[in-house]
């Protein structure tokens, strides 16, 4: 009796010391693997600057383009003695003229990485200021004048411009004498309509501004001979319609005759052609009535003898309308590349203004001009909501614009200078408003935005729960990065989370802002990710998984289709109107909805192509394995009990 005792007293104990094993011991190892699972990956460093070159004092506003994990730590030195810690995305001002190595070493908890980008940054001396003189010419162009080529330049021939002009400019206005114009500073141009263009370009730098005209300098549609520019005038350029304009060839009126054949293209489809030497009654002049409002181009196309000569002056001629007030009244309106970012934030300011002729702009909401020049960049260095007021002049009155530019606090600062800055040149800075601190992972992906064509962005790496995103483009950006971050917990741009079982929260950012508008994309598509053992674990309904997108201070749930599945995950896809925060939900299924069978009505409408098998395939991806079972806390707590119960039944049954 005694050994029996025994016996079950060791029995027991052997069963309390498996209960206590399966109930303490497994779920703080399987807490421990998956917290090994979660770490946070190492980051792989990258970045990129709004400018490289310029006079000194240069700012520059370096971004961090890194890949793999968020970076708890950076350390970029600009190659000038000055460091910079813990900035995301670090200011600088160059202070000195010379050549610039930049280096940035970004570090967390699983590694760090470093890059060292040798000579990135030129820095010229701004002293003495120079003000530019315009000069330029066109090889093709040249050539005509000079006689030096056989066909001439036909329709729709692209020919070339090149900047010769001294002093350093840094913008270039174009004006190709057609209604076209280029700001690049060697561009190249097109014209298709036989015409004499007179091309213009102005050139600006700190110091002033200068403009060449060059009148006739493109002639086309003269063959195998040295043309010239022809001459013209009117006696009115403008008035009400009916408008009737008498044209004067200026040289016949000098020399009496002296071309034997001309022609008028009035701009309205009226051409008038005639010999002189066939019709001694003409004369210098041609009478034309414009019967419709418009403005009109005037081509004159003579031969003089020696050669012929050919002019087109664009928009010659405006006709009126009577019963409109000819009043020319200014409109304002300017865009920005970016409308938030972290501090500092340089924005590049466009004015898209109409009738203009004097502006001022109020970047930080003091109510005093900053700045007069056209496109400026501003850089904000202090975090805040700033109202921006661009205001145009001319003499018919004022117009005004009223925007916002949001600045983020960073969450850090560095040690490097930043302020204002007015000089001209490409925007950058703005990313993520998101502090890293919230940030698990991010992943980026490059493609290129071209009007009129389907683009999309993929995540190849897999590091976030955001699979690809897609649109098509109504506007060309060029290359572009958009940006997936999957987020630690609760957004900070977010006041609350959706109420329903979170399964994951990410941000999308499309560029630096301002794209995923309906202006600018349509049919806008993200593509996610569902873990099948978080719908297993927690007992989602799959039918429940949505997807929330936060707008106008609330959560909103946009309709998911089911595109596919695989072993490991489900994959939906979600029609959105612009890049935003997202969460990914799912509902419990309550215990009547377990112990269901049948059909699965709601998921089956969410199949993308409508078929028992894909509801079928999600089935089977869900059923339990009895493999894993045997790895989840909840099984071992059943086991335990079980043990005790059978020896507290072999205990009894032996006493």
């Amino acid at each position: 009796m005694k050994n029996k005792k025994k016996l079950y007293s060791i029995a027991l104990a052997s069963a309390i010391l498996i209960f206590t094993y399966s109930v303490l011991i497994l779920p703080v190892a399987s807490a421990t693997q998956v917290t090994k699972i979660n770490n946070t990956l190492p980051p792989v460093a990258a970045f990129t600057s709004n400018v490289t070159s310029g006079n000194a004092p240069l700012v520059v506003l370096f971004t961090d383009t890194g890949t793999g994990g968020v970076p708890t730590s950076w350390l970029w030195d600009f190659g000038d003695g000055i460091h910079s810690k813990h900035a995301m995305n670090a200011t600088h001002t160059f202070t000195k003229p010379g050549i610039y190595n930049v280096a940035l070493k970004v570090t967390n908890a699983a590694g760090n990485s470093s890059i060292t980008r040798p000579g990135y940054i030129t820095v010229t001396t701004g002293s003495p200021a120079e003000k530019p003189v315009a000069d330029f010419y066109s090889p093709e162009a040249e050539k005509v004048l000079n006689g030096d080529t056989d066909p001439g330049i036909y329709e729709n021939e692209v020919i070339s411009f090149f900047d010769n002009s001294t002093g350093s400019p840094t913008s270039w206005e174009w004006d190709f004498g057609d209604g076209n114009t280029s700001t690049q500073r060697n561009p190249t141009h097109a014209y298709g309509k036989i015409g004499g263009y007179t091309v213009n370009l102005t050139v600006r730098n700190a110091a002033g501004r200068d403009t060449i005209s060059k009148y006739g300098y493109v002639l086309m549609g003269i063959r195998s001979e040295a043309p010239s520019p022809a001459y013209f005038s009117s006696d009115v350029i403008s008035g009400y319609a009916p408008l009737t304009v008498t044209f004067l060839d200026d040289k016949d009126a000098e020399f009496p005759n002296y071309p034997i054949w001309r022609e008028w293209d009035f701009g309205d489809g009226v051409t008038q052609t005639y010999m002189v030497d066939n019709n001694s009654s003409a004369t210098p002049h041609a009478t034309h009535t414009y019967e419709k409002p418009g403005k009109y181009s005037v081509t004159l196309y003579l031969d003089n003898r020696g050669g012929k000569s050919i002019i087109t002056k664009h928009n010659y001629i405006k006709v009126k309308d009577q019963n409109i007030a000819d009043l020319e009244i200014p409109i304002a309106n300017f865009s920005s590349n970016v409308t938030w970012g972290y501090a500092p934030l340089a924005v590049q300011f466009t004015d898209l203004s109409q009738n203009a002729k004097s502006r001022a702009w109020d970047f930080d909401s003091d109510g005093k001009p900053d700045l007069s020049s056209q496109n400026p960049i501003y850089v904000y260095t202090a975090p805040g909501t700033y109202f921006v007021n661009l205001t145009i002049n001319n003499a018919y009155g004022f117009s005004s614009k009223i925007t916002t530019i949001t600045v983020l606090e960073s969450s850090s600062s560095g040690s490097s200078k930043s302020g204002g800055s007015s000089s001209r040149g490409s925007g950058g800075g703005g990313g993520s408003p998101e502090p890293a601190k919230n940030v698990e992972v991010k992943e980026l992906s490059q493609a290129f935005i071209t009007n009129g064509k389907p683009v999309k962005f993929d995540f190849t790496k897999n590091a976030t729960c955001v699979v690809y995103v897609t649109f098509d483009a109504k506007r060309t950006f060029g290359k572009t990065t958009t940006i997936a971050e999957q987020l630690k917990g609760k957004s900070a741009l977010v006041s609350e989370l959706p109420s329903e079982e979170v399964y994951k929260s990410f941000n999308i950012w499309i560029g630096n802002g301002g794209i995923a508008t309906s202006k600018n994309i349509e049919n806008p598509t993200v593509c996610f990710k569902v873990d099948k053992s978080w719908i297993k674990d927690k007992k989602i309904d799959p039918a429940s998984i949505t997807l929330n997108k936060y707008s106008e201070k609330k959560w909103g749930q946009l309709a998911v289709n089911l595109s596919r599945e695989d072993d490991k995950f489900l994959y939906f896809t979600a029609e959105t109107p612009e890049s935003s925060s997202f969460v990914i939900t799912g509902k419990t299924k309550s215990p009547g909805d377990e112990n269901k069978t049948g059909a699965k009505p709601e998921l089956e409408t969410r199949a993308t192509n409508g078929t028992d098998a894909g509801i079928e395939g999600l089935d089977a991806g869900l059923k339990t394995n009895p493999e894993e079972s045997k790895s989840t806390p909840s099984f071992e707590i059943i086991y335990g009990l079980a043990s005790l119960f059978a020896v507290f039944l072999y205990g009894r049954k032996q006493i």
